[in-house]
């Protein structure tokens, strides 16, 4: 599978940095659950302040308060749940970080391998191949495939998320959230097989962007000609008929990850709606149903961006494989004698 490859590559390169990441990533998750189950106690206040009626999640709560000579009224109540929630964020905030670091580093050492390779291959390398292709691939290329690893990044959290936020749900009502989890699941699965299709518009976008390169470059180092026989028109015509495809190619590709994300949100709310009814239909406590509905009202939009996500990565992958087949073949056509460049 193209995707686990491409995380092996960065595993191998980054191990440090992505073991760091999936910890914070890890962390940031346990302690949003923790902040959900946090709410409990402030709906149970709100609704018998004498707590006679409190469900066990409010119980644990009151005895974990207790144990620590912390008095159980509304004001501390609504201190845990705030301070839960500035420590998820915070955590967010270094997790984030932690992508972008990995994402630059893996970029840096994508750029200037890919350039490395490409000088310390034989002449014939940039003679046979197309300037604009190499041109496009420094340009465009490199930074998509950085994009990619976000979209890896934001990957790997949603299924991070979604596995640990599911504890939460299943702890309430294990009925309940395997119900509503089959449903989104099923609602979900023709989004995850568009991957063909957006794969497709990864490689109509490399494609134009490497033509638009090409002919950039090749009006530029003909600029003198162009001028001379006053063709100035017909490269205007000709770069604009390449910007052109490019734009219906990225705009196809942009398109279909956007309407992903919003055809999904209608199916998501009506997940919600179904677990709502069946709570309630189940005698779940009603501190509970809203805990129980808040979580999911974070896991099923991640099952929708996981599909989102899914596909963003096949749109990125063709970027990916033209800088490794252009490396490859820098490779087989390496120079062994002469100056080696970054040794």
């Amino acid at each position: 599978m193209r995707s686990i490859r491409f995380f092996r590559t960065i595993l191998a390169k980054f191990p440090f940095l992505l073991t760091v990441t999936t910890i914070l990533l890890v962390f940031t998750t346990l302690v949003d659950a923790a902040a959900i189950f946090s709410l409990a106690p402030v709906i149970d206040y709100c609704l018998d302040p004498d707590m006679r009626t409190s469900s066990e999640i409010t119980r644990m709560a009151i005895s974990v308060l207790s144990y620590f000579g912390i008095p159980t009224t509304l004001a501390s109540f609504l201190v845990v749940f705030l301070g839960f929630n500035v420590l998820k964020n915070g955590f967010h905030i270094f997790a984030q970080h932690a992508i972008l670091r990995t994402k630059y580093s893996f970029l840096r050492d994508l750029y200037l391998g890919t350039f490395e390779e490409f000088f310390n291959a034989q002449w014939s390398f940039f003679r046979t191949g197309k300037q604009g292709t190499l041109l496009n691939t420094f340009i465009r290329e490199t930074t998509v495939v950085g994009d990619a690893f976000g979209a890896m990044a934001r990957f790997a959290a949603s299924i991070i998320q979604i596995i640990l936020f599911l504890a939460v749900p299943f702890y309430l009502s294990w009925q309940v959230t395997s119900m509503t989890l089959g449903i989104a699941l099923l609602f979900a699965w023709p989004f995850l097989l568009l991957g063909k299709v957006s794969y497709r518009f990864g490689k109509l976008n490399t494609a134009t962007g490497n033509q638009l390169s090409t002919i950039l470059q090749e009006s530029l180092g003909s600029a003198k000609v162009i001028l001379g026989f006053g063709n100035q028109h017909k490269s205007v015509d000709k770069l604009d008929g390449a910007f052109n495809a490019h734009r219906q190619a990225t705009l196809k590709s942009q398109t279909l990850g956007i309407a992903i994300v919003n055809a999904y949100y209608p199916l998501g709310l009506s997940v919600l709606i179904v677990a709502l009814f069946l709570a309630r239909h189940l005698a779940v406590p009603l501190a509970e149903t809203a805990i129980l509905i808040y979580a999911l009202l974070k896991v099923i939009p991640s099952i929708g961006g996981l599909a989102a996500q899914k596909n963003s990565l096949d749109n990125f992958f063709p970027s990916y494989e033209q800088v490794v087949e252009l490396r490859q073949r820098a490779k087989e056509l390496e120079q062994h004698t002469g100056t080696m460049l970054f040794r």
